[in-house]
């Protein structure tokens, strides 16, 4: 028995074989104008193309299904990002979660986006309306950091962090790694502060739960060198550098050298 398009549609897509999918998905079109499942394939085939025409014709075909769910919403407001189209991206993603307000995916795309562009009040709106759970606790103490009210952003994360313990056990490694992230926010926001035990204390207990995460005791060992510990702080950064991949050390050169630019830590080195 011959496979139909839409089978073989599926088929190419699991292999990676975006243009035999996109030439089964026609097929199928032709034959079928109205078949909202192969239109809203062929969308998510496209828009995963390069090239701005793919990006449009991706959009053209969520535009016309008579369907809409919120992951065509979704993938509506990420093509949009992807043509550099900020302003409508926003505007897409605040009418589609006005839709489906329970959509969390929706929700959090709104919330970046607006972040991104330090909308600052829209961020807070949104995060009024949303659940104290960890994972918006977490974007609240975000939103705090960067909006000027740092001193704000550890209560918040210390929230986060009480939800998520009760979310997942400590055995858990998703729940270890997401703890390990909001523990290196708010070490973050500390050192901002000054508070450098504190921020000390959350990279140590972030690193205890991420041993192999090369940021963690690179930005720690800035840290011991603003508590006057510069000795460890060289440890620390040697200790990061042994631990980071290319790209990690590339980024990590490039904060060195900022902060030497700017007069600080010019003793410290990744050797």
């Amino acid at each position: 028995m011959p496979y139909t398009p839409m089978q073989l549609a599926e088929a190419f897509i699991r292999t990676g074989e975006l243009e035999d999918a996109l030439d089964a998905l026609n097929q199928q079109l032709d034959a079928d104008p109205h078949d909202n499942t192969a239109r809203r394939l062929r969308a998510q085939v496209i828009a995963r193309m390069s090239g701005e025409n793919n990006l449009r014709a991706a959009l053209a075909d969520l535009d016309h299904l008579t369907d809409l769910t919120p992951a065509d919403a979704l993938w509506r407001v990420v093509t949009l990002e992807q043509l550099g189209d900020t302003a409508a991206a926003v505007t897409a993603a605040a009418g589609a979660h006005a839709g489906f307000p329970d959509d969390r995916a929706l929700a959090e795309r709104l919330f970046y986006l607006v972040l991104r562009r330090k909308d600052y009040a829209a961020a807070r709106t949104l995060l009024e309306k949303m659940p104290q759970t960890w994972n918006w606790l977490h974007k609240a103490g975000d939103l705090a950091a960067e909006d000027g009210r740092a001193g704000d952003a550890p209560g918040y994360y210390t929230a986060a962090l009480a939800d998520l313990d009760a979310q997942f056990p400590p055995t858990d490694d998703f729940g270890q790694g997401i703890r390990a992230m909001i523990l290196a926010a708010r070490a973050r926001v500390f050192a901002t502060l000054g508070h450098l035990a504190q921020a000390d204390g959350d990279y140590g207990a972030a690193m205890a739960l991420v041993p192999d995460d090369p940021l963690l005791p690179f930005w720690r060992g800035f840290v011991a060198a603003d508590r006057g510990d510069l000795l460890r702080a060289g440890d620390l950064l040697r200790a990061a550098f042994a631990l980071a991949n290319d790209s990690f050390k590339t980024q990590m050169r490039a904060a060195l050298a900022t902060f030497h630019t700017q007069g600080r830590y010019s003793g410290l080195s990744e050797s």
